[in-house]
């Protein structure tokens, strides 16, 4: 057979995998539980005044009845990614009204979060210490935490559970994707809408995006919680009444989020009109390369560890979250890379194994015995489907096709989706805190996170397979 012959052949092939949208909504039932999440998905939008909303990370677990900046976040960049397909694809004749219906909710969202920010940057200026050897720099108080709660009137508070974190030291509540996350879904929205439904976030972003743009690169060699709100090394660090225990992990997710956020600030200070200085990714990347490239495991490849201690060496680790790394933060020097492929291949061996959803991360060597015990450390489904996406974008639509499936039947009556399952579990004896039995003996069954991830990946799904 001749190449050209040969080269026919496979193009006749491709196109026979090719599907219509009406077989892709029809498959596994997949228009009804579409329509079912995002109507799950939209009772977490709870409105607050005629520009704002509160958006709770689960409806039915007391101790999420917060709204926290990460999970709000990558649910607009996530609702987002349904609603350009939807409009690419025609599926929004399918969908009605509720297309509509999320736009209004995510100019809504955005403006809730730069809202937010506001209230933070505020709230820190007053008294603020940005040298990183001050005890003052170290405390919940001079830093954006991860949630926050907005009244009937439109005004953001702290959570009430979060007032004793702002004298504490390396809070679990300081969290460095949180800014960065604000700017990535900004920028995206305003590529798909402009900044006209917006106005309420712009007027705010040309006050402090300086003041958020230099918080970020004045911390991101310092530790703080990372994308599961933990630190993996203690020490002592002297405080006003002596000393006290706390974290001293660094991570890269953390540090990536914030390269990324750096970049954000500078795309978004051009669409302002501002002019940044002193904004340099590079160095951060430099920091991440330096001290996050290492050995995880008995195969000794280099991939992307999870975390190092602070003034210490790499721990020996890798995180589910590095998916994001390079799907959603982008470091340039590691897209496309060895360490890319080998920190996806050690995901898929270590966290994945033989299951469909990864678990959170693991570590490895001396640190072996560090293991995740929450709800006895079971498998996410909001990193199972970043982890479908990131294969939509490196071609490989089949192992992207069994998580979105996989994801589907687990899809409740009423279209809310699961934070994780008890299946083969990294803990399964320990659950210290005793999450599970206070829940019922159940997993935390509702997520707005979980909800808005399946919508998009099913829509990058259905989007290569058209």
């Amino acid at each position: 057979m001749s190449s050209s012959a040969e080269e026919l052949v496979s193009i006749n092939a491709s196109h026979k995998e090719k599907r219509s949208l009406e077989q892709l909504l029809s498959e596994n039932g997949r228009l009804e539980k579409i329509k079912a999440v995002i109507r799950h998905e939209r009772k977490h939008m709870l409105p607050k005044g005629k520009d704002y909303s509160y958006i709770p990370a689960s409806l039915t677990y007391d101790s999420y009845n917060h709204q926290w900046i990460r999970d709000s976040s990558k649910g607009i960049l996530n609702l987002l990614e349904l609603l350009d397909f939807s409009y690419e694809s025609g599926m929004q004749f399918y969908l009605g009204q509720d297309i509509e219906n999320i736009e209004a909710d995510l100019a809504k969202a955005i403006n809730t979060l730069w809202k937010a920010a506001e209230f933070f940057a505020e709230n820190i200026s007053k008294s603020e210490v940005r040298d990183i050897s001050k005890l003052e720099s170290k405390l919940g108080k001079n830093h954006v935490l991860g949630r926050f709660e907005i009244d009937d009137n439109a005004n953001i508070k702290l959570c009430e559970a979060d007032n004793a974190q702002l004298e504490e030291v390396r809070s679990w509540q300081m969290q460095y994707d949180s800014v960065p996350l604000i700017l990535l879904a900004t920028n995206r929205f305003i590529h798909s809408y402009g900044k006209e439904r917006i106005k309420g976030s712009i007027s705010i972003a040309k006050r402090i995006l300086p003041w958020l743009a230099s918080y970020m690169m004045n911390y991101y060699t310092t530790p703080c919680a990372d994308a599961w709100e933990q630190y993996y090394n203690y020490n002592n660090e002297p405080v006003k009444e002596g000393s006290k225990n706390v974290g001293k992990t660094i991570d890269s997710y953390s540090i990536s989020a914030i390269y990324a956020g750096v970049k954000a600030a500078k795309e978004l200070s051009e669409t302002l009109g501002l002019s940044l200085t002193g904004l340099d990714q590079s160095k951060i990347e430099e920091f991440l390369l330096g001290y996050f490239v290492h050995s995880a495991d008995s195969l000794a490849t280099k991939i992307l560890s999870k975390s190092k201690k602070e003034y210490g060496e790499t721990m020996e680790s890798v995180d589910s979250s590095a998916v994001e790394v390079f799907r959603l933060f982008k470091p340039k020097q590691l897209i496309g890379s060895d360490i890319e492929f080998n920190t996806i291949d050690t995901i898929e061996r270590t966290l994945i194994g033989t299951n469909v959803l990864p678990i959170r991360y693991r570590f490895f060597g001396k640190d072996k015995d560090i293991k995740d015990s929450y709800f006895y450390g079971g498998r996410w489904l909001p990193n199972g489907l970043e982890l479908a996406m990131y294969y939509l974008d490196t071609d490989s639509i089949d192992k992207a096709r069994k998580i979105v499936e996989y994801v589907e039947n687990k899809i409740s009556g009423d279209g809310s989706l699961p934070e994780q399952e008890l299946i083969d579990p990294a803990s399964p004896d320990q659950d210290p805190s005793s999450y599970f039995i206070k829940n019922g003996n159940s997993m935390i069954n509702c997520l707005w996170w979980s909800e808005t991830a399946y919508l998009a990946a099913v829509s990058k799904y259905m989007r290569v397979s058209l």
